[in-house]
């Protein structure tokens, strides 16, 4: 793939850095309005859906690859199957809008766990629900409710960017105005503040204190970076998207890297779609093995 890529570049030579000079040059302004109806216009949609996906989580313990099997079922179940290697099945989650199972099947830690996203939102080391990890799958964009939620809108190089509007208080946290913010501000902010503390004491809406961004590719307009900026918990989501495919006219990126930043640690996770299948009905199957404890995670 590298040496094919690189007699393409030496085959286009100068006509390629011109077209992609022209390409950064006619990105047009655009009204948040509009991108934000292109952004609900690209959502990828389905009712069945079967994945295979190649997965890496990098922790400050160290990194694990294994290979996924993802079974899907709108609004209603997701399914997973997780093996390191040699095919062998170790971990599998079976995921509804409102609880979490699981079942290891790792010799020696073998259990079965039913409970609530709480086990989920320490795995991510986000705060998740159903609907966020459904789009997250996808590419589609997380929380996105562009109906109650007020953006700016903005060029940079060969991308459109949309920025929340937040409030003076917020601005006052951060130091920086939405409307100058870019992509190189990663909004670090000192929390022994008295204006941190006043915001932490008054604010009653988390949607207050979140920024979020979104970048868009300049000539399709789809979602191609995404980051979340929680004020409160000192906490940055950030995801990327690579490459796209499509399937029944509709597109979705092969790779998406997903990043937890806190003042403690760094946490990530990418995974690139090998296979998917539309509008097949699927079984979720989750059997409990009866020599297996129940196990209350922390």
């Amino acid at each position: 793939m590298i040496s094919f890529v690189c007699l393409f570049a030496a085959a286009v030579g100068c006509k390629g850095r011109k077209s992609a000079s022209a390409e950064h040059e006619h990105v047009r302004e655009r009204t948040a309005a509009f991108l934000l109806k292109r952004m609900a216009e690209n959502r990828f949609d389905f009712q069945w859906l079967g994945m295979k996906l190649d997965a890496e989580v990098t922790t400050p313990e160290g990194n694990q690859t294994f290979n996924t099997n993802v079974r899907m079922r709108k609004d209603s179940l997701i399914w997973v199957s997780i093996n390191p290697a040699l095919g062998i099945e170790v971990l599998r989650v079976l995921i509804s809008p409102d609880s979490v199972k699981v079942v290891s099947k790792i010799p020696e830690n073998k259990f079965w766990y039913a409970g609530d996203y709480k086990v989920l939102n320490d795995m991510l080391k986000m705060e998740a629900d159903f609907g966020m990890l459904q789009d997250l799958l996808v590419g589609n964009p997380l929380d996105f409710d562009h109906k109650d939620e007020r953006f700016r809108s903005k060029v940079e190089g060969n991308q459109h960017v949309l920025v929340t509007r937040y409030k003076r208080k917020v601005r006052k946290i951060v130091g920086t105005d939405d409307r100058k913010l870019t992509s190189e501000d990663s909004l670090v902010y000192n929390q022994e503040t008295k204006q941190y503390e006043r915001l932490a004491r008054k604010t009653s809406d988390e949607d207050d204190i979140i920024i979020k961004r979104f970048w868009l590719n300049g000539l399709t307009d789809r979602l191609e970076k995404t980051v979340f900026n929680d004020i409160l918990e000192a906490r940055t989501l950030e995801i990327s998207h690579h490459g796209t495919e499509s399937i029944d006219n509709q597109v979705y990126p092969v790779e998406t890297n997903l990043k937890v930043v806190t003042t403690k640690a760094k946490n990530a996770f990418s995974f690139r779609i090998t296979r998917m299948k539309l509008d097949r009905t699927y079984d979720f199957p989750f059997e409990i093995p009866k020599d297996y404890e129940r196990r209350q995670l922390p």
